[in-house]
């Protein structure tokens, strides 16, 4: 009899530990019903793994602590506590759980969850480094590099840029606390004149543009089209292999180009056929006071002037 209660504390004790971490994570709150009534919603909930509730808004660009959370097992609840927001404040009945999806039941409102997936953004760590780029007695090896690049003609670039607007691209910056990606839209706007050979690409792979800048920050002009990789930096660069290449703004066949300086690494799809846009870029170097700082654009859509 000992046996057996023992291996049932153990069985429910086990439930209780694989509850609370299905529930811990980001997740996207998509729909608030009462009865047969709905309300559609676009709201982040995070529930971290110490008790932390987060709220996040704008597409995960603002993000609050709004209180704590626990798991009640005896209720299959999660009990929560907050003084800013109501729907964070009080207990929450689990209807279903998996790993994708959840739905609990809080004062009459069902409240509909899918999981913000840390792997809907791979964080691909990029395994070269600077010494990969030297010979032993400290020569670069890539110096024939920039005449295969498939972007040669500046004339052909600036008119290319011409009919294009703006290019907007989903920015995914790995948040080593929710062990997920924080996600926003950043917009580059481009300035093209063919008859005064004037090309101006915002370059927004600071993670930020001109519509959203920090305090204290602004958006040097980027216009020397005169570079190797632009509108990206001047930088050290091996072309690696050409690869299709799917985006929220389409498929592309690209010319992929790992690029290091420093202790700054970057993995670059250049488009073949549309120079002057990349359709995804990914960034790694050391953030601050030694974080990690690991930063995804990927190409959501051309703009163009017509």
């Amino acid at each position: 009899m000992k046996y057996l209660l023992l291996v049932l504390i153990i069985f429910v004790n086990g439930f209780s530990f694989a509850q609370e971490n299905q529930i811990a994570g980001t997740w996207k709150l998509t729909e608030i019903r009462k009865g047969e009534e709905s309300k559609e919603v676009d709201s982040g909930y995070i529930f971290e793994e110490g008790g932390v509730l987060k709220l996040g808004f704008f597409n995960m660009e603002e993000i609050i602590e709004a209180g704590t959370w626990k798991y009640n097992k005896t209720d299959n609840a999660i009990e929560m506590i907050s003084d800013i927001d109501t729907n964070c404040n009080g207990k929450a009945k689990i209807l279903k759980l998996s790993a994708n999806k959840m739905v609990y039941k809080k004062d009459a409102l069902e409240y509909h969850f899918t999981r913000e997936s840390e792997n809907s953004v791979r964080l691909t760590n990029l395994e070269f480094s600077e010494a990969d780029f030297f010979t032993e007695d400290g020569n670069y090896k890539y110096d024939g590099e920039k005449e295969k690049l498939p972007w040669q003609d500046i004339v052909a670039m600036i008119r290319n840029m011409e009919e294009v607007g703006s290019l907007v691209y989903d920015y995914s910056e790995w948040n080593e606390t929710t062990k997920s990606f924080d996600k926003k839209q950043l917009t580059a706007d481009v300035i093209a004149n063919s008859e005064e050979m004037a090309l101006s690409i915002d370059y927004i792979f600071y993670g930020y543009d001109k519509y959203n800048l920090p305090e204290d920050a602004e958006l040097p002009s980027n216009n020397d089209y005169t570079t190797s990789l632009y509108p990206e930096q001047e930088i050290n660069f091996r072309i690696t292999v050409t690869e299709e290449l799917t985006t929220p703004a389409g498929a592309f066949t690209c010319t992929v180009i790992e690029a290091v300086e420093a202790e700054t690494k970057k993995m670059l799809w250049m488009i073949n056929d549309q120079p002057g846009v990349y359709a995804k870029i990914i960034i790694e170097k050391p953030g601050m006071f030694g974080a990690f700082y690991h930063g995804v654009f990927e190409l959501n859509n051309i703009v163009y002037r017509f």
